[in-house]
């Protein structure tokens, strides 16, 4: 049977099988004569051995979260080699961005000056956060120098600007207050594009860690602090249209409810100052602890966790050409996440005990659902493999940045989701003691004291009552400091 320090020791395995691969699959290129690093979107699996690098292409998004996850595995132990790998994905990621303060969905090295791809939202808010997570907008960056005045962003308010103009262009390209997939230009009725879950959490989630970085920062602009702020709580009004009134939130308003945009909208709202939105996330709680395939991903229909969009390839013909993107939500990953933050949320104080115990039942499945998607061997051990159809896209970058995340932070509140996880099996014991010593109090009460008289009867429930309450007594304080 599983215990705390088994437990503890399965998920540092498996977050250090994350580091070796996450660095192993990375690429390398040269931009302006200077090496660049770059993560590809799918890593190769083993029954493709010899899948080459396409090192003219990188992946914006991929890039962006390679960096993300390296901030996430080694922030307590940034060496000269990581050090050089940060440097160098981050100078792909300055290279690749628009001049709108965009980023498009990937680049081709040697053709950025013939062909501009537009900007697209998840891409864009991925690549902010990326450097955000790299102290961006801090004094001192971890980003070296000589790449910042590589782009003129030496001075930190230069890289104000930078992060400033980018928002911009989020605020510019708002499908109803909040986001779509692509921004908005070259649709003739903007007003007809309708928000989308997927989106919009995306750039939340950023817009709330660029507001946490800067909010007391002295040389931001309080302009700047309001846009950011305005931003959130409009496009929070917004998400919540799409919550159905079963709870459950959809890819976009209107649509079926699904378990990958519910656990999105949750993963924001509990990260953040929620409060005018309680019942609303109540219900949404309630809701994804109900659906019974919420504990066994396996059933979930993939219409569930992939969104469909089109990208256009703008040449210098004017020709418009269509980039269908198909982007999935590593649904195991955000199950298991978005359970331990309902567990570490002051929320779970308003479940009563039928959803304390499925929520612990979620904790313990959705932790062996996540292993069973990573690699023990092979080529890429320790990499996560999604649901995607195409054998070569079997491990995506995404799955080890959404894995690694869900696993640093059931690391880090390691006491919390321990507690919570064998709670429900505590739970189950306490409750078959109790049934024992009732059956068998009634046993002896029927069978000893039948021919007894009413006083000795009356005398013996009363110590049979005692005996109950100390062993009452005993149990509870075995427990409590398990109950949640």
């Amino acid at each position: 049977m599983e215990n705390k320090k088994s437990l503890q020791t399965r998920i540092e395995k498996a977050i250090n099988m994350s580091k070796v691969v996450l660095h192993s699959t990375k690429g390398t290129t040269t931009i302006e004569k200077n090496t660049t690093s770059f993560w590809p979107l799918f890593l190769f699996t083993d029954s493709e051995p010899d899948v080459p690098f396409h090192d003219d292409l990188i992946d914006t998004c991929a890039t962006a979260m390679g960096l993300i996850s390296t901030q996430i595995l080694f922030s307590q132990n940034i060496n000269p080699d990581t050090k050089k790998i940060i440097n160098e994905g981050a100078n792909s990621l300055l290279f690749m961005r628009n001049t709108d303060g965009s980023w498009p969905s990937f680049i081709i090295v040697d053709s950025k000056e013939d062909i501009q791809l537009e900007g697209i939202i998840n891409d864009t808010s991925f690549a902010i956060n990326a450097l955000i997570r790299l102290d961006f907008l801090s004094e001192n960056p971890i980003i070296d120098k000589p790449i910042l005045d590589r782009y003129e962003l030496g001075p930190l308010k230069n890289r104000l600007n930078y992060i400033n103009q980018s928002i911009n262009w989020l605020s510019e390209n708002r499908a109803n207050k909040a986001w779509s997939y692509t921004g908005i230009e070259r649709f003739n009725n903007k007003a007809s594009v309708i928000s989308t879950t997927s989106a919009t959490v995306s750039v939340l989630n950023t817009l709330q860690l660029v507001y946490d970085k800067i909010k007391d920062h002295d040389s931001v602009q309080n302009e700047n602090l309001r846009l950011i702020k305005l931003l959130i709580e409009e496009a929070s009004e917004e998400l919540l249209v799409s919550q159905s009134a079963k709870g459950g939130f959809s890819r976009q308003r209107g649509e079926f409810e699904s378990i990958a945009h519910t656990c999105s909208a949750l993963s924001f709202f509990l990260s953040s100052d929620y409060d005018l939105h309680k019942d609303n996330l109540i219900k949404a709680v309630k809701w994804l602890l109900n659906n019974k395939n919420v504990y066994t991903p396996d059933k979930i229909n993939n219409s569930d966790y992939f969104d469909e969009y089109a990208q256009f390839v703008n040449s210098d013909k004017k020709v418009f050409k269509k980039n269908l993107i198909h982007h999935e939500t590593f649904i195991d990953a955000i199950i298991f996440y978005t359970a331990l933050l309902i567990n570490d949320d002051k929320l779970k104080k308003e479940l009563n005990i039928f959803y304390k115990l499925k929520l612990s039942k979620l904790l313990s499945v959705g932790f062996e659902n996540l292993l069973k998607r990573q690699s023990y061997s092979g080529k890429y051990l320790g990499a996560f493999k999604c649901r995607r159809q195409i054998p070569s896209e079997d491990y995506p970058i995404y799955g080890i940045q959404n894995g690694v995340k869900a696993l640093n932070y059931a690391k880090d509140n390691f006491d919390s989701y321990v507690n919570m996880t064998f709670f429900r099996r505590k739970f189950w014991t306490v409750l078959a003691v109790l049934a024992v010593i009732l059956l068998s109090g009634s046993f002896l009460f029927f069978n000893i004291f039948k021919d007894k008289s009413i006083t000795e009867s009356v005398s013996f429930a009363f110590g049979l009552s005692i005996i109950g309450s100390i062993i009452a007594t005993v149990i509870y304080e075995s427990i409590k400091k398990y109950w949640p």
